[in-house]
């Protein structure tokens, strides 16, 4: 893996912070990095992750490593929400992480339970952690594409105080960069709004988020064969294959 002299300076910068600071656990040096690219060298900005995902490992028991990542994944996958993963991989053509799922195959009742939570918050760590394999990815941002045909607002996931939970306790506190997010299959009403919403953004930003997409049949029919447990189980593989590659990344790379 590459860095730039810039990102290099933002990297040395935010580790001589982060081992300055009582009570912050080291990171390794690829995170230093990954924190450079996400922050664009804002000391300020990257802290605060730093603090934050220290504070979600440490309440959620994340250990890092890829045996309690399939073990979660694979609840999670499997028994809470089975079919909604399609496909997770690396996009040769777009040159970054793909994550394909069915919006419609989540289940807010499965937040009923507090240890449900736990281990699907748990989960969601590791997802956006073998999301950004190498720092390449993290420059780009990944990719979202969601089938949303079938969705239903009153059992599937979108629940405020569910939305606001996931947001605040992984997308809060893990350095995510985000490239683009393909919504297929949406209701009239839901591309309205998001019409309306673009129109307060700025032009870079439009490109984003593309809703109202489509395609012929739903993304199943492409993605969940020859079963959707088939489907389920390539994607926890690729995306304990990814994690392997992460980890081995954080263990060779160094700033020098």
């Amino acid at each position: 893996m590459e860095i730039s002299d810039q990102e290099l300076e933002w990297a040395l910068e935010i580790k001589r912070t982060v081992e300055a600071t009582p009570d912050l656990d080291n990171l390794n040096d690829m995170m230093y990095a990954h924190l450079a690219i996400y922050s664009k060298g804002n000391v300020e900005r990257a802290m605060d992750r730093v603090m934050k995902m220290q504070a979600l490992k440490e309440e959620y028991g994340i250990l890092d490593t890829v045996e309690q990542a399939r073990q979660t994944l694979g609840t999670v996958l499997g028994d809470y929400f089975p079919g909604v993963l399609l496909h997770f991989g690396f996009d040769q053509e777009m040159e970054t992480s793909l994550i394909v799922y069915d919006f419609s195959r989540t289940d807010k009742q499965i937040f009923k339970c507090p240890n449900r939570v736990s281990t699907v918050i748990q989960a969601a760590y590791y997802v956006s952690h073998a999301k950004f394999s190498n720092l390449q990815i993290v420059r780009k941002g990944n990719v979202h594409i969601m089938e949303c045909s079938g969705y239903s607002w009153s059992l599937n996931m979108f629940d405020l105080k569910i939305t606001k939970r996931l947001l605040t306790e992984v997308h809060g506190s893990y350095p995510s960069t985000f490239y683009q997010l393909f919504m297929y299959h949406t209701p009239m009403a839901f591309n309205l709004l998001v019409s309306m919403m673009k129109r307060s953004l700025p032009e870079n930003l439009k490109f984003k988020f593309q809703v109202g997409c489509t395609f012929a049949g739903r993304l199943n029919g492409f993605y969940a064969i020859p079963t959707p447990e088939a489907a389920t189980q390539r994607a926890l593989n690729s995306l304990c294959e990814a994690l392997q590659i992460r980890y081995e990344n954080e263990r060779t790379f160094s700033l020098g």
